[in-house]
């Protein structure tokens, strides 16, 4: 495993024919970058109405797909509040009151009709611990080729929470970059 660089966020076996989730797009960024370099089917979503608009004034002119949905571990379409301020925003964040739209992985795969998503990058602000454990308690995380990760501090008992999620991912992918608390990537195993 090598040290986390900021261009390995970018750097995928992908192909124009690859499905790419971008979960909590903010503003776009990743998505419209990873559809740049590979042409690849990508979906985005956000669930903050600014960040929302913002990424599809950026990625719908390029044929990415911004859904205004987060996701989370349970197994139905539901409304929660998510606080925002600045950039940050989530179930941990502090600041305006929200009232987002979530569904599950499992959910939204269905939606999709995808089987098998090529990479998928969360950086959800805390929520990423509910949707990697929806993942593994579904036995889901073979059908992610790549899986993209910021995990946030700001979740209780994070240190323990993430290792058994790490433990879990890495049966079935092997973890091919990483810096504390910033962003890991893992491959599935073949």
């Amino acid at each position: 495993m090598k040290p986390f660089t900021e261009s390995d966020k970018f750097d995928w076996e992908l192909t124009p024919d690859s499905n790419v989730l971008d979960v909590g797009c903010f503003e776009g960024n990743f998505a419209y970058e990873i559809w740049r370099r590979y042409g690849c089917k990508v979906v985005a979503m956000e669930p903050i109405h600014d960040f929302y608009w913002q990424c599809v004034r950026k990625l719908q002119p390029v044929g990415c797909t911004v859904i205004p949905y987060g996701l989370d571990g349970r197994d139905h379409v539901h409304t929660r509040v998510f606080k925002v301020h600045g950039s940050m925003s989530g179930q941990f964040a502090d600041g305006h009151p929200r009232q987002v739209t979530l569904m599950s992985p499992s959910l939204l795969m269905e939606q999709l009709a995808w089987n098998f998503c090529d990479l998928i990058k969360l950086n959800c602000e805390g929520s990423e611990f509910d949707i990697l454990n929806h993942i593994l308690e579904k036995d889901m995380a073979a059908r992610f080729r790549n899986i993209l990760v910021q995990p946030h501090t700001c979740v209780p008992d994070h240190e323990t929470r993430w290792q058994a999620i790490d433990e879990g991912l890495q049966k079935t992918h092997e973890m091919v970059f990483h810096e504390d608390w910033c962003w890991s990537g893992y491959k599935l195993r073949t």
